[in-house]
């Protein structure tokens, strides 16, 4: 997932031709998209860690995954609020770290 995301950014960054602005925010209705494709990630993601694996956290491995391949995606297209995205997955695997 990783790998696509990273070969779609710079795809993405090179090659579109209307990609010549700077970093930008999302709007309202980035949020609520966002928002929602982060919903149904989630989801889909805790079934098949929860389901599949033998994790001992299966919420927060599935938060802190789903939350990265969003903030991937963010930065792929430019979007300023990665930070936070990142910074919050961050914070998540840091802690899976600690009481591992």
């Amino acid at each position: 997932m990783y790998l696509f995301n990273s070969l779609y950014g710079w795809y993405y960054w090179h090659h579109v031709k209307d990609n010549q602005k700077s970093i930008t925010n999302l709007n309202m209705l980035g949020w609520s998209v966002l928002g929602n494709i982060l919903v149904i990630i989630i989801l889909l993601m805790y079934f098949m860690v929860s389901n599949y694996t033998k994790s001992a956290y299966p919420m927060l491995e599935t938060l802190a995954v789903s939350i990265s391949i969003c903030a991937q995606f963010l930065s792929s297209r430019k979007k300023l609020p990665c930070w936070y995205f990142w910074f919050i997955a961050d914070a998540l695997f840091l802690y899976l770290m600690f009481i591992q």
